[in-house]
């Protein structure tokens, strides 16, 4: 389609189309009247889930043992299956040691006083501990062929992610607002899709793109792993087709999505409202579609300029009061179908005392964008993934704290 697009005087008012919220924001999912942490993880990996993981684990035991050769003196020898209530000890010891770190794991058993925490101990033998951290595993290994160059690259805990994203989208009914951004799991060794973001604090790992709710609730994610067309939607950009295939289950809702300009285009924008979605986001100015006068436009300092399309998507071209540390203006263009071309004051205010004035979209980003920030924010202190983890495992471990703490933190 052609894309045609007209600036807005100050004279002229935009009115946004208005769809009215439909849902609840609200835990789906049974609680308890006074909920406990290990009720709200019960939440997310419930039977199904400890069940496949009891299986897995158990059967890579078996496969390992029945074809490698075990010294006469290895823990290996006095290994017995494992069941659920014991892989929920497991996990629980795991998650405490997130909270309670020590630089070993051996330390966690240390009889010395300067290190003992005696609750380790008395749950399970290190050894054993040690023995279901070696075999934890999430699928079989015989069902895997490492020279299909069609291969599923996460194999290796591709149940376990189709469960997870199922519960997601099961435990938690979302307010109006969402997000999408990306996240990065720390991991330095060799893997294929292995990814560096400079801004992320880890900088190397494992990209996850994920869903939030805006107080930092994960909806739904995918793991980036190279090849996804097979996962995502097509007839859209690969930028446009991830946020789409992310909110397939909540269009026609009403809900407002908040994107950074990795994601935001004209025709994602148009997509959505009509599917009754609103879009808020950062776009970059050389995006195919946007309005060349507006991006071409020379701003002073604190001034907004908008454009419309026809189409109903409102362009913002905004410059701060402050420029950046080189001494280059600050300016961010933002497409919106969710607000009129309004100014408005911020909590920020100039050298004069006077209220910082601001688009009111670019007042809702900044408020509403950051659940995936939130979300690093919580796991950052907690230190549950190891150095020596496999890939797969400390993607595991991501998942199961993430999802249990910001849910526990948020509502309590």
């Amino acid at each position: 389609m052609g894309w045609s697009w007209k600036l807005l005087g100050g004279d002229t008012t935009y009115m946004p189309p208005r769809f009215t919220f439909h849902g609840e924001e609200k835990i789906t999912g049974t609680l308890p009247a006074n909920p406990t942490a290990f009720d709200f993880f019960r939440l997310y990996f419930d039977d199904d889930i400890i069940d496949l993981i009891v299986a897995e684990t158990n059967r890579y035991a078996d496969q390992y043992i029945s074809r490698n050769e075990i010294a006469p003196h290895s823990a290996v020898k006095t290994w017995q299956p494992t069941d659920r209530d014991e892989m929920k000890t497991f996990l629980g010891l795991a998650t405490l040691m997130g909270i309670v770190f020590k630089h070993r794991l051996s330390m966690y058993w240390s009889t010395d006083s300067v290190y003992k925490t005696d609750i380790f101990g008395s749950c399970m033998a290190r050894d054993r501990f040690l023995l279901l951290l070696k075999f934890l595993h999430f699928s079989d290994n015989d069902l895997f062929d490492a020279k299909d160059p069609n291969r599923d690259r996460l194999f290796k805990i591709r149940p376990l992610v189709n469960l997870i994203r199922d519960r997601c989208a099961n435990v938690y009914s979302p307010g109006r607002d969402l997000c999408v951004d990306e996240s990065l799991v720390l991991f330095k060794g060799r893997l294929a899709f292995k990814q560096f973001i400079r801004t992320k604090r880890a900088r190397f790992g494992i990209k996850l793109f994920e869903l939030c709710t805006s107080n930092g609730i994960i909806l739904d994610f995918l793991v980036y792993h190279g090849k996804m067309n097979e996962e995502l939607l097509p007839h859209f950009q690969i930028s446009e087709s991830i946020p789409v295939t992310l909110m397939q289950r909540y269009l026609n809702k009403g809900h407002r999505l908040f994107v950074d300009n990795y994601y935001t285009t004209p025709a994602l924008a148009l997509h959505l409202l009509d599917n009754n979605t609103k879009l808020v986001g950062t776009v970059r100015a050389n995006r195919r579609n946007f309005p060349r006068d507006l991006a071409n436009a020379e701003l002073s300092r604190g001034e907004s300029k908008f454009s419309l399309s026809t189409t109903g998507v409102l362009a913002v071209k905004f410059r701060a009061l402050q420029d950046k540390a080189n001494k280059q203006p600050k300016v961010v263009c933002l497409l919106s179908t969710d607000h009129e071309n309004k100014v408005a004051p911020s909590a920020k205010a100039d050298k004069d005392g006077n209220a910082v004035m601001k688009p009111t979209c670019v007042l809702d980003y900044n408020r509403c964008m950051g659940g995936v920030d939130l979300v690093d924010q919580q796991l950052d202190s907690l230190l549950v993934i190891r150095k020596s983890y496999k890939w797969y495992k400390k993607l595991f471990f991501e998942f199961s704290y993430s999802l249990c703490s910001v849910l526990t933190s948020s509502i309590s």
